[in-house]
């Protein structure tokens, strides 16, 4: 099943998502979203410190919950939020590879039938149009609402009855 983080993963989330602005800066679908990633890849380092810290205490918020995937090389949180349960920090120790989809094929039905028996809109950001695909083919009812500032794709589904 799937793991609950321990203090120590807010040092591999941190690190993951450094390397996710980097593959971003890579792989970005456009000059904007690419230049976007590089300078969060950049600006990592000297706040690195800082990001390991705010991880950690959002993994430890009573309105969280974090799941790591079973080999723990993928995390995802839920957020509630007064707009909903809002998807964050889904980060994966190789961005590109295919694990978030791993973890999220094991969260993703359990999270849909909660957010329906409770009446709770879902949000997320995909951080591509590709992303943005493969998530509405993965959460039922979730539809790209439009673009995210400074680069993604903002994400919405309603609860369904």
């Amino acid at each position: 099943g799937l793991e609950e983080p321990r203090p120590l993963d807010a040092l591999r989330v941190a690190w993951w998502a450094q390397r996710g602005f980097w593959h971003g800066a890579m792989r970005g679908p456009d000059f904007m979203s690419r230049a976007v990633s590089a300078a969060l890849a950049v600006l990592w380092w000297p706040s690195s410190p800082m990001v390991v810290v705010s991880h950690l205490r959002a993994m430890r918020r009573t309105s969280a919950r974090y799941y790591l995937a079973p080999a723990r090389d993928a995390v995802i949180g839920v957020v509630a939020t007064a707009e909903g349960w809002s998807v964050v920090d889904h980060l994966s120790s190789r961005p590109g590879t295919g694990q978030g989809q791993v973890l999220r094929a094991l969260v993703a039905p359990a999270l849909i039938t909660m957010a329906d028996a409770g009446g709770v809109a879902i949000t997320a950001t995909a951080s591509t149009a590709r992303l943005a695909e493969a998530y509405e083919g993965e959460f039922p009812g979730l539809r790209d609402v439009g673009p995210r500032w400074p680069r993604g794709h903002r994400m919405r589904r309603e609860p369904q009855t």
